[in-house]
């Protein structure tokens, strides 16, 4: 697909991040040596009793698989995928959750925009910075004004 200006996305740990960070960083640094432009890894989930304030089970996963990407190479675009609505709800708790993704060299964070609002994506865009938010709707199309309020957009077909 070279020079057609179509970008090749790769799903990592489909579909809820629930593989072992080894794991993870095999698939990934595979897909990143094969070509892919952009990585799409899902968060994974929180572990059993955990706190829900607490987001350290999130960096060690996180910071593991995107520096192994990193050493391979640095011009794929890792977009970390936060599946858990738990993620998103509480605005402390999301940027706190992208702090974490920042710090882990990621590019971008995947959200779901399915009963967002436009006021609702504003806040959750500053929260995020400088990470680029992708909005994901499942249902109905958005909103023209969240559509100009998005870094980017995708729908997903089921």
């Amino acid at each position: 697909y070279a020079g057609v200006g179509i970008e090749v996305v790769t799903l990592v740990d489909w579909p809820m991040g629930l593989g072992k960070p080894a794991v993870r960083q095999i698939e990934a640094v595979a897909a990143a040596k094969d070509g892919t432009h952009i990585l799409d890894l899902p968060a994974p989930p929180a572990p059993e009793g955990g706190r829900g304030d607490d987001v350290a089970w999130l960096r060690d996963d996180l910071y593991a698989v995107v520096q192994t990407v990193r050493e391979v190479t640095r011009s794929v675009r890792l977009r970390v995928v936060l599946i858990d609505p738990a993620l998103t709800a509480d605005r402390d708790r999301f940027s706190r959750v992208c702090g974490v993704v920042r710090e882990a060299g990621a590019d971008a964070v995947v959200i779901s925009g399915d009963g967002l609002d436009a006021e609702s994506l504003e806040g959750l865009k500053r929260d995020a910075r400088p990470l680029a938010v992708v909005v994901r709707w499942d249902a109905e199309p958005p909103d023209p004004v969240i559509v100009s309020v998005a870094d980017r957009l995708q729908w997903s077909m089921r």
